[in-house]
C-alpha cells in the first residue's frame, strides 16, 4: 500500500479553480486544471500520477501512482522532486493570471535595433538582413526605445521560451560584449588573446 504524503496547500482567494476534461482523437481523457484570474486563464495539464483536489480556494496534491514504490529511498527522492516541480508550476500559473510576468531584453551592439510591425518583432542585429519574429497572441511586446524589448505574459514557460528565442538570434559575445542580454544579466567580458611580436 502506498504511503500518501500529506497534502501541500496553496492559498489564493482571487483564483477560481475548476476541472476540465477533454477527449482527444484517440478517445483518451486528458485532465486539465483551469486557473482564472484578472489577467486571463492558464491551463495546467494534470499528470496521471497525481490527484488535485480543491476546496475553499485550497489545492491539495496527492500521488496516485509512481515508479520505485518498493525502493522507499528512491521513491521519496523522486516524490520530493515531483512535489517541488508541481508546486512551482501551480504557483507560477496562479501568479501569472493575477500579476503576470515581465522579461526585459537589451540589444548591445553597433547598429542593433528593434521595432514592431503589426504582430512581428523586427530585429536588426548587424546582419545583411532583418530578422522577423512572430509575436504570440498571449504575449505583449513593448519597445520603449530602439535597443530595449519588454515582453509580458501570464504563462511563464511560454514567455521564457519566447525571450529565449529572441536571445538566440544573437547570442552574447563574451569577448566583444555584444549580443542580446536580459536587463539584469551580468555581462562578463573575456580579454582576447594577445599576439606576441
Amino acid at each position: 500500500m502506498m504511503n500518501k504524503n500529506h497534502p501541500y496547500v496553496i492559498k489564493n482567494p482571487n483564483i477560481i479553480f475548476s476541472f476540465l476534461k477533454e477527449k482527444s482523437e484517440l478517445d483518451y481523457i486528458n485532465n486539465y486544471y483551469l486557473i482564472e484570474g484578472k489577467l486571463g486563464k492558464n491551463l495546467y495539464v494534470v499528470p496521471k500520477y497525481i490527484e488535485l483536489n480543491e476546496l475553499n480556494n485550497k489545492i491539495s496534491i496527492n500521488f496516485l501512482e509512481i515508479k520505485y514504490q518498493n525502493n522507499i529511498k528512491k521513491y521519496n527522492k523522486i516524490k520530493k522532486r515531483l512535489n517541488q516541480t508541481i508546486i512551482k508550476k501551480l504557483k507560477n500559473d496562479i501568479k501569472g493570471v493575477n500579476v503576470g510576468f515581465t522579461k526585459k531584453l537589451k540589444l548591445i551592439g553597433i547598429g542593433f535595433k528593434c521595432s514592431i510591425i503589426e504582430d512581428n518583432l523586427i530585429l536588426k542585429l548587424g546582419f545583411s538582413h532583418k530578422i522577423n519574429i512572430k509575436i504570440p497572441k498571449n504575449i505583449t511586446v513593448i519597445i520603449p526605445n530602439k535597443d530595449t524589448i519588454i515582453c509580458k505574459g501570464i504563462n511563464l514557460e511560454e514567455l521564457s521560451s519566447f525571450t529565449t528565442k529572441i536571445k538566440n538570434k544573437k547570442k552574447p559575445n563574451i569577448y566583444k560584449g555584444q549580443g542580446i542580454f536580459y536587463h539584469d544579466e551580468d555581462i562578463k567580458r573575456k580579454p582576447g588573446k594577445q599576439l606576441n611580436y
